[in-house]
């Protein structure tokens, strides 16, 4: 048996339930309230999303960034710790060959040169071995330093650098 129903009223549901009926313009104004919302609430849905995307973005970058910025210092590092032993063998070898030596002159000019050699095939095998180093490097040794030597040795391997360059006056 079908009943009429008019909008507004209680109808008693089967399961024993009851619900209010609605008219075609009530159903049409709550369409149009929950269009407006939908529209709404989407573009600040999408801008949360975008900016959680973003931030969950960044932090995945960090540590390339990081490993990106450690590979520049290394590389400046390197580059840095090559130049001054080839600096000093090309100011060696250029005073040695400037004009005529007695042997003894071009002698000491190939132990400096030998010695920056040796020094700049020790700074390799540093390079590669900080190239094959794990991320996690031990604890540095506390050891005394004699720094008049450093001084000296320092002073002794750029005496023909500066001995091939004119004085200047402060």
């Amino acid at each position: 048996m079908r009943r009429s129903v008019t909008p507004g009223s209680d109808v008693r549901a089967g399961t024993g339930g009851r619900f209010r009926t609605r008219s075609l313009g009530e159903q049409d104004h709550i369409e149009a309230v929950l269009g407006v919302g939908e529209a709404l609430a989407a573009p600040v849905l999408l801008l949360a999303a975008f900016i959680g995307a973003l931030v969950i973005g960044l932090r995945a970058l960090a540590p390339v960034e990081q490993s990106r910025r450690r590979q520049l210092e290394f590389t400046a590092d390197a580059s840095h710790e090559l130049r001054t032993p080839l600096s000093v063998i090309g100011a060696e070898t250029s005073l040695a060959l400037s004009a005529p030596r007695k042997a003894a002159a071009y002698r000491s000019a190939l132990v400096r040169i030998e010695g920056e050699a040796e020094r700049l095939r020790g700074i390799v095998e540093d390079l590669l071995w900080l190239a094959r180093f794990d991320s996690n490097p031990p604890q540095p040794r506390e050891e005394p330093l004699d720094l008049a030597t450093i001084a000296a040795d320092c002073a002794q391997r750029f005496s023909a650098v500066a001995g091939s360059k004119p004085p200047t006056s402060w």
